[in-house]
């Protein structure tokens, strides 16, 4: 009976509870988007467990299970009753949510900004200006000019400078400003002002379209559209803008290079893309704003100020923050060093800062949510380093951040979101094939770094251990580790005892392997990135079976020597690299690992007999072709799904029928080709050439072509038909 008491007094609390977050839901106006998702979880899940202590009520008698199932219940329920109440206790009630304040646009200080402290920006006006005007068959259509960058490089400011000092030659102008998530209307509205037409708030959007292109038809005008976001608010826009030849000019700034080729299709039309401040024009900013001049910079602050500019990186809006902090600060060391430590960070409490922080977490807001997440990976390098495209995008696919839909594959949805993070300015590439185009390496700016590993932190997506301290709390889950506390002989990693690495899903060393922790203890591990450890050694390996959700093991550039061989129990593996190792040798039993995509191993690293067997690759670097007998190279065409190939033709192997072996080869790689191989690069180190040249008809599939090969090596000549290839030599 007193069992039943108990469950019907949990029901009473809970009836009360349910009431108070439905009321939470009424003012559903007033929350935010993931706070109400909760609140509504919380009330289903509450009215549940309501209903199921009801029932409970009634029976008399209840088992012993099913006691210990009520009372699991009824702890759940007395933790979200004590937060309730708590919730109470601090008033946290309806005065709480308030309206969002609106806010100023922080860009106005870019419009009025003062000529004599800017730095850098007179050249890009006057070759602005210049492409403006022009002397050629196109001076008299409407001509179009994009400035493109990320936030902070000083598009606008750019934008009005060259809009200053060009307008007087025009019989109208106008600038406004777009941003994200526009009010069409507004901007319309706008448009008609500054360029002094009538306007009328009743008007929709198609009448205020009609009367500005009216407005506009006979008259030569200058239009400046600031932080344009996307082509379809440009679709809108660019409807009221006549083409009536009379030398015309539009100037729109965005962080997106696809909106600026959107806008920019004529040949009269030009894109500009921002460049960072150089590191002279970056100082005489710097000292100009907080000195006068960098002769009166005092000589103990300036190796500090070097530290500072560094990481602001030529980024104009860093610079003049930061500038304007430290000319509020005492001229001591300590001061200024603390400035230069809390760049990026939460220690920094500034209203300057919060303003730079705000204009450049606008194009992390605007990300879909996988570009989210995918960009806050990125927080796991350390600063400056230079990022492989094709490994973070093998990565984020391991990570389980990218999926194969609509028959795509992953990899190639990899690829759309690394280029639209370039195309949206926050990655920076770095080195690019020029032969195909393509991104190889890349880069983050120190202060877009520091605004996602903020964001990272914040949302408990990376933990960050370096010489100083863990950047999360030591309650919260480790989930991503990256351990960056250089490559010199650090002593073994020691983590707190209450840091559990159960759930840790991957582990990256910058630095030394001694600061590899214990495998044993982290069994739910899907990445392991030690790329580059020095002193990592095989035994650092042991107990790697345990690891039994691994997909991703990356070992390039250590001294390993040997893999273990209880590798071969890592069933989900998908990418292996082994390159510039002591690896000379891959078990046999390599084979059985039947998911595995991508293999990366040394020229002279021999590869299993079954090759044919691990159906599963996609990407195989590097075979040296020579190594192995013929039927080795039969079984090569058997890798139906491969992508990419890099082999070699090399002349150590020396074969009595050298004409024969080529042509098994050959009519392997035509196979492939035939199927999914898109890339095929050959490495030439024949004094006889690779004939290559002898494969006809084109493969479909094949799209890349490249050969290494040395410079008295005759290029292969082919035949017709292989027009769609890239084929290309160095």
């Amino acid at each position: 009976m007193m069992e039943t008491i108990m469950v019907s007094a949990a029901c009473g609390v809970m009836n009360s509870l349910l009431r108070k977050l439905a009321t939470l839901l009424e003012k559903e106006y007033m929350l935010l988007k993931d706070v109400k998702h909760n609140i509504t979880f919380l009330r289903n899940e509450l009215a549940s467990m309501n209903l199921l202590l009801f029932k409970l009520a009634d029976i008399e008698d209840l088992d012993v299970q099913v006691k210990e199932w009520r009372n699991k219940i009824q702890e759940l329920r007395t933790r979200v009753v004590e937060e309730s109440d708590r919730r109470y206790r601090y008033k946290l009630d309806d005065s709480t949510f308030r309206p969002e304040m609106m806010e100023i646009d922080h860009r106005l200080k870019a419009l009025y900004v003062d000529t004599n402290k800017l730095e850098g920006i007179d050249s890009p006006v006057e070759q602005i200006i210049q492409w403006l005007t022009g002397n050629g068959k196109h001076d008299q259509e409407l001509n179009i000019m994009a400035i493109v960058g990320f936030g902070g490089l000083g598009k606008t400011t750019l934008a009005m400078q060259v809009y200053n000092k060009f307008k007087d030659k025009f019989d109208c102008t106008a600038f406004v400003s777009v941003s994200r998530g526009p009010n069409i209307k507004k901007v319309l509205m706008d448009l008609l002002k500054d360029v002094g037409a009538a306007i009328d708030t009743t008007d929709d959007e198609m009448r205020l379209i009609n009367k500005l292109k009216g407005h506009l038809t006979k008259k030569r005008y200058f239009v400046v559209i600031d932080d344009l976001w996307d082509v379809s608010a440009w679709s809108f826009i660019t409807c009221a803008f006549h083409q009536n030849n009379r030398g015309s000019r539009i100037i729109i700034t965005t962080r997106k290079i696809d909106v600026a080729k959107a806008c920019c299709l004529s040949s009269g039309d030009h894109i500009y893309e921002m460049q960072p401040l150089s590191v002279a024009a970056s100082e005489r900013l710097f000292f100009k704003r907080i000195f006068g001049s960098e002769e009166r910079c005092p000589s103990h602050l300036k190796e500090a100020s070097i530290k500072i500019l560094r990481k602001c990186g030529g980024l104009p809006l860093a610079i003049i923050t930061v500038s304007s902090l430290l000319a509020s600060k005492d001229l001591t060391l300590d001061q200024w060093n603390r400035v230069a430590n809390s760049i990026g960070s939460t220690l920094e409490n500034n209203p300057d800062i919060e303003v730079m922080r705000k204009i450049l977490s606008i194009s992390y807001f605007d990300l879909p949510h996988y570009l989210k997440t995918c960009l806050l990976y990125i927080s796991i390098f350390p600063e400056d380093y230079i990022i492989n495209r094709k490994s973070l995008i093998v990565r984020w696919i391991n990570e389980g951040f990218v999926q194969e839909e609509y028959g795509k594959n992953a990899h190639d949805i990899g690829e759309s979101y690394f280029n639209e993070l370039i195309n949206r300015r926050l990655v920076q590439p770095w080195f690019i094939d020029h032969d195909s185009g393509s991104v190889v390496t890349c880069r983050v700016h120190d202060m877009i770094l520091d605004l996602i590993i903020t964001k990272s932190v914040e949302e408990n997506f990376v933990t960050l251990l370096d010489s100083r301290e863990l950047t999360s709390s030591p309650q919260n889950k480790i989930r991503r580790l990256s351990i960056q506390c250089g490559d010199g002989e650090p002593p073994a990693l020691v983590l707190e005892e209450s840091t559990s690495l159960s759930h840790v899903r991957s582990v990256t060393i910058f630095g030394h392997g001694k600061q590899l922790p214990s495998l044993s203890n982290m069994k739910a591990l899907r990445v392991l990135d030690l790329e580059g450890c020095k002193g990592l050694e095989n035994h650092h390996l042991e107990n790697i079976e345990r690891l039994i959700h691994l997909k991703y093991l990356n070992l390039r550039e250590t001294e390993i020597t040997e893999l273990p061989k209880q590798v071969v129990k890592l069933q989900y593996l998908d990418t292996l690299d082994i390159r510039n190792t002591g690896v000379s040798e891959l078990p046999p039993a390599i084979i059985q690992l039947r998911q595995l995509a991508r293999l990366f191993i040394d020229l002279d690293t021999r590869l299993p007999y079954e090759i044919g067997k691990m159906q599963n690759l996609e990407e195989l670097t590097h075979v040296n072709t020579c190594m192995y007998h013929m039927n080795f190279l039969k079984k090569l065409a058997q890798l139906s799904k491969l992508r990419e190939l890099e082999i070699s033709w090399d002349h150590y192997g020396t074969r009595v029928d050298k004409v024969s072996y080529a042509g098994i080869l050959i009519h392997s790689l035509h196979i492939l080709a035939t199927h999914n191989l898109r890339s095929l690069t050959v490495h030439i180190m024949d004094e006889q050439s690779f004939p290559l040249h002898t494969w006809h008809p084109a493969p479909s599939a094949l799209r890349r072509l490249h050969f290494d090969m040395n410079n008295n090596e005759q290029f292969p000549k082919f035949q017709p038909g292989w027009d769609h290839l890239s084929i290309s030599k160095n």
